[in-house]
């Protein structure tokens, strides 16, 4: 029952005549609303789920960026403005890859 509650393929519609027909559970407005809101839900936790997935991309693009910008010995500004960011949007990032350049240095030692 459950997998047909959380199906992402199935219409609202298909989901009751299958609670009907399979479970003998009658359908009423209120349960016709709730499959209907558990649909829309569950569309905006995947649509959530993509809008982190991509934002977790862009950062990784963006530390990848500044990483090869450090390592050719570029400043915190030109690196900034070689990206067309702000100072503010690239200083944690910059500083995430100097710590990560510390830690590669005291390994190697």
């Amino acid at each position: 029952m459950l997998s047909t509650l959380l199906s992402e393929k199935l219409l609202p519609e298909e989901k009751e005549k299958i609670l009907s027909d399979e479970y003998d559970i009658e359908t009423s407005k209120e349960l016709e609303g709730g499959l209907r809101q558990m649909c829309n839900l569950s569309d905006l936790v995947e649509e959530r789920g993509i809008e982190k997935g991509i934002e977790r991309g862009k950062l990784e693009i963006l530390l990848s960026q500044i990483r090869k910008k450090v390592m050719k010995g570029k400043s915190l500004a030109r690196i900034a403005d070689e990206l067309e960011e702000s100072v503010d949007v690239i200083l944690p990032l910059y500083h995430q890859v100097l710590q990560e350049t510390d830690r590669e240095k005291e390994r190697s030692l």
